[in-house]
Formats: C-alpha cells, sequence, structure tokens
C-alpha cells in the first residue's frame, strides 16, 4: 500500500482533506470533510491521519504501507514497535507489516491548544462531559465533534448518511444549551474499509482527530470499559486504552477519558447532569419513528432505563424515553440479566445493583427457569429445522 500526500480542496463551502492511496496499482481516495472555517487548521504537513485511518485495512491485507511524504517522528516509532504487533495478538485475522515513511518529522504542529471530545448524547460521551468542563482548567473542553465514520452504519452508503444527519438536530441543540462549538467531521472510511465498527471504530475515530492536530492539543476518547475490563481480542474497546496510548504525535495525545468509571457509575454521573434529561441518546435502532429521541425499547434502551430506574433517576428523562414501552417489558428484562450474567459484564454491574434494591433471584426464579427452558426450545428447533432443510 502507497499513501501520498495530502490535500485540501473546497467544495460547495465545505472543505475536504483528501490523500489517495495505491493498493496493486488501484488508486482510490480517503476524504475527510469540516466546515470550511477550520481549513487553517488541517494537516497537510504530515500523513498520519491515513495511515492510521488505513491501518486496519493493510492490516488485513498484510501490505506494508509505504509513505510518501512526511510523518509524526513519534507516531512512526508506536506503529511499529508496538501497535502493530499488538493488533497482531489480537485477532488472528491480521497479519504483520511495516510502515515504511519517506520522511519523519519531529515538529509540533499545534497552533490552538484547544481540547475536544467526541458526542453523541450517548451515556459515555456525556459522562466526558460531566467530569471536563467547568473545572476552569486548561484541559477543559473547548470542542464538541460530531463524526461520521461508522458508529451510523458499519458500511457507510445513504442508510448511515441518513442516521447521521437524524441525530444532528439533537447534538446541535445540545452544543448551543452547553455554548460549546460543534465540529462535524464526515469521511468515506466506512465505504473504504468496509469492516465492522466494533471491530475498528477506535482507530477510524482517531483518524478523523489526527487531521486536526494544529486545533486540538488533547482529545478525549470516551472508552465503554473500566481499565479492569482491559482484554486484548478483536473487540477493540476492549483494549482501547492500550491502543490510545500509542498512537499520540508530538502535537496531540489521546486520553480515554471515562475508563475509570464502570457502567452504572457513568450513568449515575449523568445523571446528574442536567442537559442529559432532554438530550440522552442511547438507541441502536436507526430505523425507529417514535416521537421521542429513544425507541425505548431495544437491548441498549432496556439497559439504560432499567439501571436509571435503580437508580431512582428515570422519570427525569421522561422527554427521551416512552415510559409505557419500558415498563411494560421491564420483567421480562430483568430476567433477560438475571440468565446472561456469565456472559455480559454490563449485565453482571446491573445484577449487583438489582441485588442492592431487592431484586434476588429467588424473587424470579421461577420465571427465570421458564425463559431458559424457552430459550433451550428456540435453540433445538432452530438445529431441527437447520438439519431437515440440509436433508
Amino acid at each position: 500500500m502507497i499513501i501520498f500526500p495530502p490535500r485540501v480542496s473546497i467544495e460547495d463551502q465545505t472543505c475536504y482533506l483528501k490523500a489517495d492511496f495505491s493498493i496493486n496499482d488501484t488508486i482510490q481516495t480517503l476524504w475527510y470533510s469540516f466546515p470550511i472555517e477550520y481549513k487553517d487548521y488541517l494537516v497537510t504537513e504530515n500523513c498520519d491521519a491515513f495511515v492510521i485511518g488505513l491501518l486496519h485495512h493493510a492490516l488485513r491485507l498484510g501490505e506494508d504501507i509505504h509513505v510518501e511524504g512526511n510523518m509524526s517522528s513519534r507516531l512512526f516509532y508506536t506503529l511499529n514497535n508496538y501497535l502493530i504487533p499488538a493488533f497482531v495478538l489480537s485477532d488472528s485475522r491480521n497479519k504483520s507489516l511495516k510502515v515504511i515513511a519517506e520522511t519523519l518529522n519531529d515538529e509540533n504542529l499545534n497552533i490552538k491548544g484547544s481540547c475536544g471530545t467526541g458526542i453523541s448524547c450517548g451515556v459515555d460521551s456525556l459522562a466526558t462531559l460531566a467530569t471536563h468542563t467547568g473545572v476552569d482548567t486548561s484541559y477543559d473542553v473547548t470542542y464538541l465533534v460530531y463524526l461520521n465514520a461508522g458508529s451510523h452504519g458499519d458500511f457507510g452508503g445513504e442508510i448511515a448518511q441518513r442516521t447521521f444527519e437524524k441525530r444532528q438536530k439533537n447534538i446541535t441543540d445540545f452544543s448551543k444549551k452547553i455554548n460549546l462549538p460543534l465540529l462535524k467531521i464526515d469521511s468515506n472510511i466506512s465505504e473504504i474499509l468496509k469492516l465492522n465498527f466494533q471491530l475498528t471504530h477506535t482507530l477510524r475515530q482517531v483518524s478523523c482527530i489526527l487531521t486536526l492536530q494544529k486545533l486540538f492539543k488533547s482529545y478525549y476518547y470516551s472508552a465503554a470499559k473500566r481499565f479492569d475490563f482491559f482484554e486484548m481480542n478483536e473487540i477493540v474497546g476492549s483494549w482501547d486504552t492500550l491502543i490510545l496510548s500509542m498512537v499520540a504525535t508530538e502535537s496531540m495525545r489521546f486520553y480515554p477519558s471515562t475508563s475509570r468509571y464502570n457502567r452504572i457509575e457513568k450513568t449515575s454521573l449523568v445523571a446528574e447532569f442536567e442537559l442529559s434529561h432532554h438530550h440522552l441518546d442511547i438507541c441502536t435502532d436507526a430505523m425507529a419513528t417514535n416521537a421521542e429521541i429513544n425507541c425505548s425499547k431495544c437491548e441498549k434502551c432496556m439497559r439504560t432505563q432499567l439501571t436509571l430506574d435503580l437508580l431512582g433517576k428515570l422519570e427525569l428523562y421522561e422527554s427521551v424515553f416512552n415510559l409505557d414501552a419500558y415498563f411494560e417489558r421491564k420483567k421480562a428484562f430483568i430476567i433477560s440479566v438475571i440468565n446472561n450474567t456469565k456472559t455480559d459484564p454490563f449485565n453482571r454491574e446491573i445484577y449487583s445493583l438489582l441485588v442492592e434494591n431487592g431484586h434476588s433471584k429467588k424473587k424470579y426464579l421461577f420465571a427465570s427457569l421458564l425463559f431458559q427452558v424457552e430459550s433451550k426450545f428456540k435453540k433445538c428447533k432452530k438445529s431441527i429445522k437447520r438439519i431437515i432443510g440440509r436433508s
């Protein structure tokens, strides 16, 4: 793989940072787009963003990355000596490779000294804001960043773009209320990678932010898991604390901003953050058309509502959830949590909170046994159908 130097172009008041790359003599273009007022902060001096953005692609192909131009000296060192070997260890589908750069640059490119964080209005991003605003230090968040880099759909396309635009209104309203500038970044990285978001999200989002090393000295990445959940495997969220420590440059550092808290603790923090009561958005059902921000029925909605309920804070969120839909499903969901504590760390946390609130296994024993029988019956039914289908 050859990555060529980045260039800036302007189209209809939108600014693009693009770089061509070549694999087996086929040339493609990876791009990132920004509002035009951020033009002077885009990094054309180094190829860092594009090396990180295409790293998963190269790892699957086993292709060395040849950089035609400059690259951060620090990033070059950490990739070749630590991060690439770690990715090879974490997933057997990844193949060893080297990054080879034409020139290494050890210059600090930062001119603004700002601190940014991603905003989705989910629990993780709101927990970052709850702990990194109003502290009045040089590490306070000064910019919110809204990305279209895979979280709205693994492979990009029209549905992902519509979801990105649908969620944008809530985020824009939130940014106005908290009085922080909102920077929207779009990219075709999903269409280029064509890989599962859960296996690639850390580097996708880091690549977007490395385009702005002149703007950000610090970037807070809202990690989903606490430090002690660390596990090197294909799910990058299980070890993104290590990944983030290995993608720093001379100009910018990344911090796993919520890694000291588990999910319950983060939800409790967010519940004390008043703006969250009207803007919390954790729904995974991109096709939901209900009046509230969240569908209130998917697993993530149910998990968050149950946590807030057990914390005594659910009624504060009546404008973002359909609470009737939650209460209809509450008992069945509690049974599901009880029966899946071995396989799901989030369920284990919720179960501990259930016990604290008097919801012991005994209370749901019969229903829990019935749930297990039904689950086994469904599995048997599927197996029988597969066997019949083969015969």
